[in-house]
């Protein structure tokens, strides 16, 4: 049992996982190993975080969907009203609302340049 403030240590994962659509992914074990291809029908994610209080980290969600039906979007918008300082928070849609209040259409250029942070030594885009 891991209790509040115990230490851990964790690596991973190991190899390399790309998403090509329609289901399938290229995984390559390895760095030395090809890449094959599988298709999958369902995928499970597990995500953690910390929570340590002195974690100022902050991070900006460009967040791109179809129709305003977002996964997650009311409990986005919660951490981002209690966490402002550390969450932005961007949407775009395809197919927007009338009077959508962030972007339509595809991530491009200048919403990249308006909402990411800019390239530096201390910043990571993934």
């Amino acid at each position: 049992t891991i209790s509040t403030g115990d230490k851990i240590d964790f690596r991973g994962p190991n190899g390399l996982l790309v998403y090509t659509g329609n289901g399938k992914f290229a995984i390559q074990p390895d760095k030395k190993s090809e890449a094959k291809v599988r298709k999958f029908k369902h995928m499970g994610m597990i995500a953690g975080g910390t929570a340590h209080p002195t974690d100022d980290t902050k991070c900006s969600l460009i967040f791109a969907n179809q129709t305003k039906d977002i996964l997650l979007r009311e409990e986005l918008e919660e951490v981002l009203k209690s966490h402002s300082d550390q969450l932005n928070l961007w949407l775009t849609l395809d197919k927007p609302p009338q009077n959508w209040k962030y972007s339509s259409g595809f991530v491009n250029a200048d919403m990249m340049k308006e909402h990411l942070p800019p390239a530096s030594n201390d910043v990571l885009i993934v």
